[in-house]
Formats: structure tokens, sequence, C-alpha cells
């Protein structure tokens, strides 16, 4: 697992009514990825009282889990109880399996159809809600019991879980609809038509000429027309500008993630761009 090219920069901001010692109604959602850990915190009425992204300072998957630990033991608003604590997690290796299709019993065998299973790694399944897909998933045994060792009122899930059922209501109409979420050196292809997934990758690339090569190629194989396909950009990555402009060249319809935050604070929003912090932001 080894994160590619510069890390965007670390982001806090939180509400001055915010208070450690008044965190039980709160809900405190975290996003842990590779590259980074981010998260909100938010109330009942969906208001905002803490917003972050912290880099991660690692480059191998030996040390990614010490990597997510030095961050909830360094930072002071991982230490309170919460209503709930909802982490979305993106560092293992993914597997989506129609519903009707699925048998509890082969989640693993479905698993090891596509990736090696290692013996440092659990899997874990889900159905993805407002689809018949299971989402079948790795995550490191080490980091899971940490995870739930350090949080009360837990619930794990995968990042993708957050993610599709988003997608597939901003992309509502019947043209086909290219989504990539992009990190410095990593990026997610969701591909959308008819508000259904078609295709679903994660690459990493090295030059933006790979990324050029990868994004066109998924589309290829669908058979998708530049012409008539409408890519959408989201992520924090300082890259963003460069590969907008780029891939304008070849694709008709390019523009970044916008959207009307179900979680909402004024005074933050005014802040942040939204197609940034887009995994804290977006409702479930």
């Amino acid at each position: 697992m080894e994160v590619i090219g510069k890390q965007s920069s670390e982001l806090k901001l939180f509400d001055k009514s915010f208070s450690l010692d008044n965190t039980r109604e709160h809900r405190h959602r975290i996003i842990i990825s590779p590259y980074q850990v981010a998260g909100v915190i938010y109330g009942e009425d969906n208001k905002i009282y803490g917003l972050y992204r912290l880099p991660l300072k690692q480059n191998k998957e030996d040390i990614f889990t010490k990597a997510v630990s030095d961050v909830l033991r360094t930072n002071n608003w991982f230490n309170p109880p919460y209503k709930s604590v909802d982490i979305y997690y993106c560092g293992g290796r993914l597997t989506l399996v129609p519903e009707e299709l699925y048998n509890p019993d082969e989640t693993i065998t479905y698993f090891k159809f596509n990736s090696r299973l290692s013996n440092e790694e659990s899997v874990m399944s889900e159905l993805l809600s407002g689809t018949n897909i299971q989402c079948i998933y790795s995550i490191n045994k080490t980091l899971k019991t940490a995870l739930e060792d350090r949080f009360t009122n837990l619930s794990i899930k995968h990042q993708f879980s957050l993610k599709l059922p988003f997608v597939l209501d901003i992309t509502a109409d019947k043209s086909p609809n290219v989504f990539i979420h992009l990190y410095s050196g990593n990026f997610q292809i969701s591909i959308i038509e008819n508000k259904e997934l078609l295709l679903y990758n994660e690459y990493k690339y090295l030059r933006k000429e790979d990324f050029l090569y990868y994004c066109l190629n998924s589309m290829e194989q669908l058979g998708l027309n530049p012409e008539y396909t409408t890519l959408i950009l989201a992520g924090n990555s300082i890259e963003m500008e460069e590969i907008l402009k780029l891939m304008s060249e070849y694709i008709r319809t390019v523009k970044l993630l916008e959207f009307k935050p179900k979680l909402h604070n004024p005074s933050f929003l005014s802040q942040i761009k939204v197609h940034e912090q887009m995994y804290q932001l977006i409702g479930v």
C-alpha cells in the first residue's frame, strides 16, 4: 500500500460551542483510508460541530495501523464518548456481488475470486443501501481490533457504502456519468447509467497520463462515448486543477462535484470546497 505523490494539507475546523465535555448527543463519522483520516462531528439537527482532514504520514502497509493509531492518539476529539461512531474504511480490497447470488457462508470464497487474503486481514460484508449489491472487503485485523477497543457505539462499514447511494442520487439523468474521487497518486472510479452501477475500480497512478489512460480505458470497456458522458471529479488532491484541465481535452463535459450538503454550518461551509470534503458532508 504505497502512497504516491504529494498529500493534501490538514484541515481542522471546530464550532465555538463544541465541548469535549458535552459530546454524548453528537455523532462522529470517521473516514479512514491509506491517505488520511477525515471526519465530521454533528448533532441531531445535522449541524456540524467539527470537521477535519488529517493526512497520514506513512508509505508501507505494515505501518498503516500505527499511522492511524497515532492520529487517534494525538487528537483529543477522538477521546470522548459519542452517541454513535460510524467508521467508513477504505484500505483493503473490495469485491461486489449481486445480492441474488450472495450466500453468506461463501463470503470469503467470493472475496478470494478477485483478491488474495493475507493472515493479517479479516473479511467483512454489507448490503449497500438502496441497491441489490453486497460489498465484500478486507480490513486489517489489528486495526479493526484497535477501533473496536477504542470506540463505543461503533459501526464499521466500507467507504463505498457511504458513496454509492449518494452518487446514484446525484446522477439521476439517463446518460452515463463517470464519478471519480481523486487522491494524490490514487483514484476511485464509479460509472453509473440509468441509476445503476456499471463499474467500480481503484487505480494507482504516477503521472497524469496514467490517470487519463485508466479513465478512458474504463469508459471504452463499456462502450461509452466521451461526447455524451459526464465526468464528475471530487477529492482533495493538489493535482485536481491539472487533472480537470487534462480531462476536458478528451471528454466534453467535465466538472467538479457540486451539491448542497445535508450536514451544515455556514461558518464552516464558507471556508471549504464541498468537492474536497464529500465524505464528511453527504447524508446517510
